[in-house]
């Protein structure tokens, strides 16, 4: 799956990053419950899936220079979602850019972020028991 279909499959906006771990070899896990129903007007019920980002090979760049790191307590609020991509080659590794408010509940309040993460592979695990794997080409 290209992270443009992820994208078009899976509303961001609004959704809450529940977990982020950053493992060995510049992998990345990120747990995000996302509200399904917030992509269809037409429902008055919420289908909230709890779904599993997983980025291999991964370098993560912090747009607004706040020394980001990612985090292991608090919460994330995401307010845009883009791909983005590391150049307009052929080869080129595929990314998202996050826009998201966070709160570490530290007292000072919540603050901006916003980071790139480029992959050399990219996988989503959502609850249906759906795994979706892509690979640089």
């Amino acid at each position: 799956m290209l992270i443009s279909e992820f994208l078009q499959e899976y509303w961001l906006h609004d959704s809450s990053i529940t977990g982020w771990n950053w493992a060995a070899s510049n992998r990345l896990v990120i747990e995000i419950e996302v509200n399904m129903s917030l992509q269809d007007d037409t429902t008055d019920t919420d289908d909230f899936r709890e779904i599993i980002l997983i980025f291999e090979g991964c370098t993560l760049i912090d747009e607004l220079n706040e020394g980001f790191n990612g985090f292991s307590n608090g919460d994330a609020l995401i307010f845009d979602a883009t791909e983005v991509k590391e150049s307009t080659l052929p080869t080129t590794r595929q990314g998202i850019k996050l826009l998201m408010q966070y709160d570490n509940y530290d007292g000072a309040g919540r603050k901006w972020l916003e980071v790139v993460i480029f992959a050399d592979e990219f996988s989503v695990i959502d609850p249906n028991g759906k795994f979706h794997k892509t690979k640089r080409r």
